[in-house]
């Protein structure tokens, strides 16, 4: 988005937020992008391979409800083994919450929820303790001299902190 667009409608916002007036319209002209955790159902997920390679799920009831979304990518995540949660990404107009009730109603998943990513300030935020590089579960380089060691084998706290 052009950063004049940007100070412009950030400008908009701002003055009818002042001005206590709805901002509702505001959702049928600008499009979000929206990331969804679903988990499919047992007895209801597709074949992950058709999934990755063509980019959509093969199911008339997801086909309507994404023929008003724009599908940027649709990625594997969860149980490696079980292949049946997916992180959808996807360019909408409609809320957060509209989607994840849409999804929903359509029987197939276990769960539908919101995936947030959060990001640091600028600046780096690895914590300051002294026996941080000891706690190998959030970062783990392979060096642990007290047992075998997984480089990578960790939860990834230090990426999650820092910008």
């Amino acid at each position: 988005m052009d950063i004049t667009v940007y100070f412009f409608l950030s400008y908009w916002i701002w003055i009818c937020i002042s001005f206590g007036k709805k901002l509702d319209f505001l959702h049928s002209i600008i499009s979000y992008v929206i990331s969804l955790i679903l988990k499919f159902k047992t007895n209801k997920k597709p074949k992950s391979n058709e999934v990755l390679k063509l980019q959509k799920f093969n199911n008339p009831d997801i086909k309507l409800l994404n023929k008003s979304n724009i599908i940027e990518s649709i990625k594997l995540t969860g149980n490696k083994k079980d292949r049946d949660t997916y992180v959808l990404k996807l360019n909408s107009s409609k809320s957060l919450d509209e989607l994840i009730e849409l999804y929903k109603k359509t029987g197939l998943f276990e769960y539908v929820e919101p995936n947030f990513v959060g990001s640091g300030h600028g600046f780096q935020t690895i914590p300051n303790d002294n026996y941080f590089s000891r706690q190998w579960s959030h970062y783990n380089d392979g060096t642990f001299s007290l047992s075998n060691s997984t480089v990578d084998a960790d939860i990834d706290t230090d990426t999650n902190t820092d910008a």
